[in-house]
C-alpha cells in the first residue's frame, strides 16, 4: 500500500508542475474567470490549463479536479479554502436603455421597466424589491391585464409583477442581454463587474442587497504543495487583494 501510495504521490506531483485543472459554474467561467486568466498565463507560460465546468460542487474525490470555485453561506469545511468575496445584488441596465427610457430614478420605476430574470434565482428581483421596501412584488406567470401604473395584476395573491419580462435560464445569459438593452438585469457579485468596469453597464438604481452567500476558492489537502495550485491561490488572492490562505 506504501508503494502504492508513494506512486501516486509522484504522479500527482509530476502533473501538478505541468498542469492545472479548475472547477467552476459555466457562467462564472465566460464572464468572469476566462477574463482574468490571461494575467495568470502572462507570468506562467509553461502550465497547461483545463477548466471543467459544472453546475453542481465538485467532488475532489476520484476526480483530478485541482482547485474550485464554491458558492456557499459558510466556508467550507471538508476542503482546504480561501474566502474570495461576498455575493451582492443590484440592478443594472445598458446606457442605450437608460437612453432610450429615461433614468430609474426610485425603486417603482424599476416595476414599470422590462426586468431580465434568471430561472436559477427566480426570487431576486421579488427579494431585492423587498429589501428596498416595495412588498407585493410576485413572479408568478398567471396574469390578468391590469392598465393602472403599467403594472398587470395576476389573479392569485393580489400582487404585482412588472408589465415586462424576460426570462433566461443562466446568468451569462441575462447579462449579455442587459448589455443589449433589452431592460434591466440583476447583477450577482462578481458576473457584471467587467461590464461595469467598461461602462457597457451601468447600475440603474444604487441599492445593493448582500445576499448572505460567499465565494471561496478550494482544494483537497494533498494538493496544497503543488507548485501550480500554490501559484494560482497566490495569484488570484493577490489580484482580489483578498485574505491569506486559510484551512478550514
Amino acid at each position: 500500500m506504501n508503494i502504492l501510495e508513494a506512486a501516486s504521490s509522484r504522479i500527482e506531483r509530476e502533473r501538478g508542475d505541468a498542469g492545472l485543472v479548475i472547477n467552476s459554474f459555466p457562467s462564472l467561467v465566460s464572464t468572469w474567470l476566462l477574463p482574468r486568466l490571461n494575467e495568470f498565463r502572462t507570468e506562467n507560460r509553461d502550465v497547461d490549463i483545463r477548466i471543467v465546468s459544472s453546475l453542481e460542487p465538485v467532488q475532489f474525490t476520484g476526480s483530478d479536479i485541482d482547485l474550485a470555485i464554491r458558492y456557499s453561506d459558510k466556508q467550507p469545511s471538508d476542503v482546504m479554502s480561501a474566502y474570495l468575496f461576498e455575493e451582492e445584488i443590484v440592478p443594472v441596465c445598458s446606457p442605450s436603455y437608460l437612453a432610450q427610457n429615461g433614468p430609474v430614478e426610485d425603486p417603482d420605476a424599476i416595476v414599470n421597466s422590462t426586468l431580465i430574470y434568471c430561472i436559477n434565482h427566480p426570487t431576486e428581483w421579488t427579494d431585492w424589491f423587498s429589501a428596498v421596501g416595495i412588498e407585493g412584488i410576485r413572479s408568478a406567470r398567471r396574469v390578468d391585464i391590469d392598465g393602472r401604473n403599467g403594472m398587470r395584476r395576476f389573479n392569485a395573491g393580489g400582487g404585482y409583477m412588472p408589465a415586462n419580462r424576460i426570462e433566461l435560464d443562466n446568468r451569462a445569459l441575462v447579462i449579455e442581454a442587459a448589455r443589449d438593452g433589452l431592460g434591466l438585469a440583476m447583477a450577482r457579485t462578481p458576473y457584471a463587474d467587467r461590464l461595469l468596469e467598461s461602462g457597457d453597464l451601468t447600475i440603474s438604481f444604487d441599492m445593493r442587497m448582500k445576499t448572505g452567500m460567499n465565494y471561496y476558492l478550494c482544494w483537497p489537502e494533498h494538493k496544497t504543495k503543488l507548485r501550480n495550485v500554490y501559484n494560482f491561490c497566490t495569484w488570484l488572492l493577490s489580484s482580489l487583494e483578498a485574505k491569506d490562505l486559510t484551512n478550514p
